[in-house]
Order: structure tokens, then C-alpha cells, then sequence
């Protein structure tokens, strides 16, 4: 038994994007962006030894906990099976 679908010009391009080969970059342009990741990874590097930025780091750390612990409210009361039957009937009435 054969089917025989149809398919809207639209899909069909994508599938065959899905299929194509990502151009492939010359010797030059890869060396250059590993050059730029190599620099990125160094100043990264240094910056993380540098004692103002580990300093204002731990202020940012301690600062952002104080925000996440400001809005909780005590856990509230958790209601009994009973109670909450009793809850469901005096709103149906």
C-alpha cells in the first residue's frame, strides 16, 4: 500500500536547510577566533584574580541572597482533610 502525502513549499525548504553543510571557514578566519577566545579566557583570567573585582563579586553574592531571602513568609498552616471538606460545602452553599 503506497501514501501519498503532500507537502507546502515552505517545509520543504526547511528540510533541505536542515541537510546542508555549514560553509566551511578558511585557515585564516579559525585562527583569528581562537585568537579571540585565547585573549577572552586571559582577561577572564586575570580579572579573576584581581582582589577588586573577587571583592565586589562576593558584595554582589551576598547582596542578591538578601534579596531572594526578603520576600518569605512563614509556611502557612497546612488544613486537614475534614477542614477542607467543610470549606467545599460552605461555598456550594
Amino acid at each position: 500500500m503506497v501514501q501519498v502525502t503532500t507537502i507546502s513549499a515552505s517545509m520543504a525548504a526547511l528540510a533541505i536547510e536542515t541537510l546542508r553543510t555549514p560553509p566551511q571557514l578558511s585557515v585564516k578566519a579559525r585562527i583569528g577566533e581562537a585568537k579571540r577566545v585565547a585573549e577572552r579566557a586571559s582577561a577572564r583570567d586575570q580579572s579573576a584574580t584581581d582582589p577588586t573585582v573577587t571583592g565586589a563579586m562576593t558584595l554582589a553574592t551576598s547582596l542578591s541572597l538578601d534579596f531572594l531571602d526578603a520576600g518569605q513568609q512563614p509556611p502557612q498552616q497546612q488544613a486537614s482533610l475534614h477542614m477542607a471538606e467543610a470549606a467545599y460545602r460552605d461555598t456550594e452553599e
